[in-house]
């Protein structure tokens, strides 16, 4: 008679994630796993319970292993608390009721396509097979929203109908009178072997769809939805719980952010003063954005000019603080197609044959101001989420699937790109003014988020306040006016975010604390063994883990290595 071998780590990590690409064929594209690209995801009730009942059953097969070493313990570890982190906003009815003009099964059936490769005509059959399903999946996701509307649970009115009007938007009711989709699938025309009018078609069915949806939005569901923007403290305790991988005191939170706020403020009034005497931040980023020096003429050169710092990047950092290896050193600096996101960073696939890429919005022929956009490469790019996502693709025998693929927690990620500009500016690649200005507004931002998100969602007193007002989405943007050097409209637009997607907003500073930390406690309890490149080895080597886990692993795995 046969005796099963019981189940490793890895295994059941790989079996999750084959099981997860079958259920979820957006999440499989994202994560490069093949064979899924021609179908969307399954957001209807059904299809969440399968995703849920999926997590459940890998966490009892998880419970069942005895881990072999530390490599092990920390596997189940991270694949315990994401999925842990997952069921409760399961069980909690916010997955089903999810709408968000950030992040929401709505945003991921439409900006899929960003992940889809379109060179061959078998790309474009799994394009348009995607465009025709769209109508749907959208009508998947409308049984939710009906289903946890029946319970009580709609998102706040005023995201309902924001999000309605990103549908029209992509449905092309906007100012080019043509939808993202057509002028997606206007590319076919590029490739041989490819049935254009069906592409075409495909795409007007997909924008019809996204139109549709925009008015079950405004004419069913917004008449159902809460007035009120926040959200309470016991759903905002799960999201945040879920963005940062830990347990958060938001109140704690909360202060601490606004003495972040206060201190980048100081500095900023400092060096605004620098810059031209007698000025503050505002009058300083208004007087970048007028110097030619930081000006750069026409979208071509502009993106000439991002790539090319994002190169100069890596060549500093390759060998010097980081080991980098060829295939991590490619980093492409391509136009998006999202013109509220100035930018963001999509991973390379399995194999490296998908690169990662820094997706641009390029409004306009410029001329376009560029202090804030070396900060931002370095977020963004290298030693930012790049080197971070790239590592887990270039030293992917470290890591089982799940760890690589489905074990990403926002205060990890968010918080290493946070701490990879501060170690920018530490390693002197920011003493430009004009650049050291734009890590410190980006400093102003992301303190004033943390604020401004915690003191929405609870309802807190506003600081230093009259006597019981308390936070508001208008006193917010008021807020974060007077507090940053962001635009009003990108404050509103900051805003309305937070109030979509509750918890995420604080994560970058949260995250750079918790990775701040971790560098400290490693360099005190390894003392004069502390190397500042091993750390760097073992951080991107670790892949993603909450927060709580964080410190403690990364100081056991710089001990190890130091052993070897």
């Amino acid at each position: 008679m046969l005796v099963q071998a019981p189940a490793t780590a890895d295994q059941v990590s790989g079996g999750y994630i084959a099981a997860l690409a079958a259920l979820d064929p957006i999440a499989a594209t994202r994560m490069g796993v093949p064979g899924h690209d021609h179908r969307l995801t399954d957001y209807s009730p059904e299809g969440h319970r399968a995703r849920a009942e999926l997590a459940r059953q890998t966490r009892r097969q998880a419970a069942a292993i005895a881990p072999a070493g530390r490599r092990e313990r920390l596997a189940l570890a991270v694949l315990n608390e994401r999925l842990g982190a997952q069921l409760a906003l399961d069980e909690a009815g916010l997955t089903e009721s999810a709408l968000s003009t950030a992040s929401s099964p709505v945003q991921s059936l439409r900006t899929v396509f960003t992940h889809m490769p379109a060179q061959t005509a078998g790309d474009w059959s799994n394009i348009r097979d995607r465009m025709d399903g769209m109508a749907e999946a959208l009508s998947g996701v409308r049984r939710c929203l009906e289903r946890a509307a029946a319970r009580g649970q709609v998102t706040p009115r005023g995201e309902v109908l924001r999000v309605a009007g990103q549908c029209s938007f992509w449905a092309g009711d906007n100012d080019h009178g043509l939808s993202p989709f057509e002028a997606f699938a206007a590319r076919a025309w590029r490739v041989r072997d490819v049935p254009v009018l069906a592409v075409q078609a495909a795409a007007m069915a997909a924008a019809r769809a996204f139109g549709e949806f925009a008015e079950f939005l405004r004419r069913t569901l917004a008449p159902m939805a809460p007035e009120a923007d926040a959200i309470g403290p016991d759903a905002y305790e799960l999201w945040l719980r879920y963005h940062l991988g830990a347990d958060a005191d938001p109140v704690e939170c909360y202060e601490w952010g606004l003495a972040e706020l206060n201190r980048a403020g100081a500095q900023a009034r400092a060096l605004a003063r620098r810059i031209s005497p007698g000025t503050t931040p505002a009058g300083a980023a208004a007087q970048l954005d007028a110097d030619p020096r930081y000006q750069v003429h026409g979208p071509e050169a502009y993106l000439e000019w991002l790539q090319q710092r994002a190169d100069e990047a890596i060549a500093y950092l390759a060998g010097r603080h980081f080991d980098i290896s060829p295939e991590m050193s490619v980093l492409e600096c391509v136009t998006s197609m999202e013109p509220e996101v100035p930018v963001f960073y999509t991973a390379p696939s399995a194999g490296f044959g998908r690169p990662g890429r820094l997706w641009w919005a390029i409004p306009g022929s410029g001329p376009f101001s560029v202090w804030r956009d070396q900060t931002r490469i370095h977020h963004e790019g290298a030693p930012g989420h790049h080197l971070q996502r790239a590592a887990l693709v270039d030293q992917g025998s470290r890591l089982n699937a799940f760890q690589r693929l489905a074990g990403e927690v926002d205060g990890h990620g968010e918080g290493w790109a946070v701490s990879a500009e501060d170690l920018m500016a530490q390693w002197g690649r920011l003493d430009d003014d004009g650049f050291r200005f734009g890590w410190l507004d980006g400093h102003l931002l992301r303190s004033a988020r943390v604020v401004a998100d915690i003191g929405l969602h609870l309802a807190l007193p506003v600081p230093d306040g009259a006597a019981g007002q308390r936070w508001t989405p208008g006193y917010a943007v008021d807020f974060l006016a007077a507090r940053t050097t962001t635009s009003r409209p990108q404050c509103r637009y900051e805003v309305n975010r937070y109030l979509g997607w509750p918890g995420q907003a604080p994560c970058y500073k949260l995250g750079g604390r918790a990775w701040h930390a971790a560098r400290e406690e490693a360099r005190s309890r390894l003392g004069g063994r502390f190397d500042p490149r091993a750390f760097h080895r073992e951080a991107l080597a670790l892949g993603p883990v909450g927060l709580d886990l964080l410190g403690p692993q990364l100081t056991e795995a710089c001990a190890e290595a130091l052993t070897v």
